[in-house]
C-alpha cells in the first residue's frame, strides 16, 4: 500500500477487517502531514466489496504522535521504534482500532479507538 507525501511513499503497517457485507475497513499509520518524517498518525479508510470509497482517507481523531517522545526502543540515535502491531475490527458498523502512539501524554501506550 502506498500513500504519496513530499514526494515520496508515506503509509505503513496495514491492518484491514472485512464485515458481513464484504465492506473493508483498512487503517494505517501515516507521515504525510509532516514531511520531517517524524510525527505519524493513524489513519483509516473503507471501501465496499467492489472497492468503491465508502469512506476516503481520513485522519484518526488525536492520532498524531511522536516517536522520539513515546519511549519506545531506539536502536539508532535519531532512529525511533513505534512498533509492529496494530490491529482493526468490526463490531457490527462500528470500528475500532488497537495501535501504537503517543497521546495524549507524550508517552508510548497502547490506544484504542472507536472510528465509527
Amino acid at each position: 500500500m502506498w500513500v504519496w507525501g513530499c514526494g515520496y511513499p508515506e503509509g505503513f503497517l496495514p491492518a484491514l477487517d472485512f464485515d458481513a457485507n464484504g465492506y473493508n475497513v483498512v487503517v494505517y499509520y501515516d507521515r504525510q502531514a509532516n514531511c520531517n518524517n517524524s510525527l505519524y498518525g493513524l489513519r483509516f479508510v473503507q471501501a465496499d466489496e467492489f472497492g468503491s470509497l465508502l469512506q476516503t482517507s481520513t485522519l484518526v481523531p488525536n492520532s498524531q504522535s511522536d516517536p522520539a517522545t513515546n519511549g519506545l526502543y531506539a536502536p539508532l540515535p535519531g532512529h525511533f521504534f513505534i512498533g509492529d502491531y496494530h490491529g482493526v475490527w468490526l463490531e457490527g458498523t462500528i470500528v475500532y482500532t488497537g495501535w501504537l502512539g503517543s497521546v495524549p501524554n507524550n508517552q508510548g501506550d497502547i490506544e484504542l479507538t472507536r472510528i465509527q
